[in-house]
């Protein structure tokens, strides 16, 4: 079995949500946040999906990278909490929705790039 599903999963579960990230706004501020969680969720679900798929190798090559990945998630994950100080702050919640999704896109964009790198470094996905 190879790892090559799960990490298209993963790459998928990415695009979802910055897709979200640019239709979240359309929606009503707890209906777009909802969904960016969701989204979010979704994604951490994948990443963890991907760890069981990867051989004792690999995860040993790979821990410092694959560790970083995931505090990357933690720290994407706080864009959650400013969503909430910013609404404490008195900012509208449609501002703070708009705060959230433009640091979730640019930041899964580059967690995405750095996946990549550690895909291509352990072979990942290239078959078993």
């Amino acid at each position: 079995m190879t790892a090559r599903f799960p990490l298209n999963a993963v790459r998928s579960q990415v695009n979802w949500l910055q897709n979200n990230t640019r239709t979240a706004s359309n929606f009503a501020p707890d209906q777009g946040y909802g969904s960016l969680r969701r989204e979010f969720d979704g994604l951490r679900l994948a990443y963890v999906e991907l760890l069981r798929t990867l051989t004792p190798q690999q995860l040993e090559r790979g821990a410092n990278s694959l560790g970083e990945l995931y505090e990357g998630l933690d720290i994407m994950d706080g864009a959650f909490a400013n969503y909430d100080d910013d609404i404490a702050g008195g900012k509208t919640a449609r501002v703070a929705l708009n705060n959230v999704c433009r640091v979730l896109c640019q930041s899964s964009g580059l967690w995405l790039k750095d996946l990549d790198k550690t895909a291509s470094r352990l072979r990942i996905g290239w078959g078993s």
